[in-house]
């Protein structure tokens, strides 16, 4: 019964915790978003792309671009690439997220209900990638290398110049793009994403009219629509009674956020059944500098917050112990 309260909880998202989403874009094939080649958007070592989308029906070509910055052809290799494949052949109903020029992607077999809203994010740490669809972890794998800049612009809803049509049919909306690997395991997508100092660009699609996307980051990430029309089509959003929302089926814990921090983070757990939740946070060195936790807790999912305002700069680690389970991560304070 929990997994299926969690399965809901992927689609239907408390509607009082987000703001209204009133537009999306539309893509039929042949249109695309094309926004200006800005060194904010050259990401080396840690890269997250999220944002909704829906696939409405076939397209004229393979890989269908629909975030992504690198030259039409990919060659030379550089930039990122994060799409999906919809047509026929050995690639067909594939989710693809991939970095230049080392070639590392992720292929995630995904064959998608018309008309119906996801939400996809992908992550590169530098080492690892991996590929999130509706807050679920669907799958990773190991990956080298700094992601090599470039002078391409970036393109949402399709590749730079139509190259190829290469183009999304479907539609579009809350694009983010980050300089920080944002989850970890299992997340709960929300249908509007906040900025933050990590966020490189934001569009929300909430224009409604006129051919311009403005970011909303701050970085003047702004782009131009080439043929793509405006919907009132926008991810759903449903109440969910607040107890199923705390009741995970397995422990967690979470990457803190932000990570680097300074002087605060937030610490994220999930406890499956009623459990002594002890949190500590220790140096480099392995000394014990704070206990942040030690309760019995019941089952649920909790945000823990830590003021680091009194300690130097540098690697620290927080560890959660509860039952048998015991999970360490590490985290950076920059003072």
């Amino acid at each position: 019964m929990k997994n299926f309260y969690r399965s809901l909880l992927l689609i239907f998202i408390v509607a009082y915790l987000t703001p209204a989403q009133n537009n999306s874009l539309s893509f039929d094939g042949n249109s695309y978003v094309s926004v200006p080649h800005s060194d904010s958007l050259n990401l080396s070592n840690q890269l997250t792309i999220e944002c909704w989308f829906t696939v409405q029906g076939s397209s004229l070509n393979d890989w269908l671009g629909m975030v992504c910055k690198m030259e039409a052809s990919a060659v030379p290799y550089s930039g990122y690439f994060f799409g999906l494949n919809v047509s026929t052949g050995i690639y067909a109903n594939t989710l693809r997220f991939r970095i230049y020029p080392s070639l590392d992607d992720i292929n995630f077999s995904f064959s998608p209900t018309l008309t119906q809203w996801y939400n996809l994010a992908v992550i590169y740490n530098g080492s690892i990638m991996k590929i999130f669809l509706d807050g679920n972890l669907i799958q990773e794998t190991a990956a080298t290398g700094l992601i090599a800049s470039n002078t391409f612009p970036l393109t949402i809803g399709g590749q730079n110049g139509n190259f190829w049509n290469r183009n999304l049919n479907g539609k579009i909306d809350e694009v983010r793009i980050s300089s920080i690997a944002r989850y970890d395991s299992n997340f709960i997508p929300t249908t509007h994403f906040d900025n933050d100092i990590y966020t490189r660009a934001l569009y929300h699609f909430n224009e409604g009219s006129g051919d311009l996307v403005y970011d909303s980051s701050g970085n003047n990430n702004n782009g131009t629509i080439y043929g793509a029309i405006w919907s009132n089509d926008v991810p759903g959003v449903t109440a969910v009674p607040e107890e199923l929302m705390n009741e995970p089926d397995k422990f967690i814990l979470d990457q803190n956020y932000p990570n680097p921090f300074n002087p605060t983070t937030t610490f994220r757990y999930s406890i499956p059944t009623k459990s002594k939740v002890v949190i500590k946070v220790y140096d480099i060195l392995g000394n014990d500098i704070a206990t942040l936790m030690d309760e019995e807790k019941s089952v649920g999912t909790y945000e823990l917050t830590w003021d680091a305002a009194n300690l130097p700069s540098g690697v620290y680690f927080y560890q959660l112990k509860a039952q048998e389970y015991l999970q360490t991560k590490k985290m950076i304070l920059i003072k």
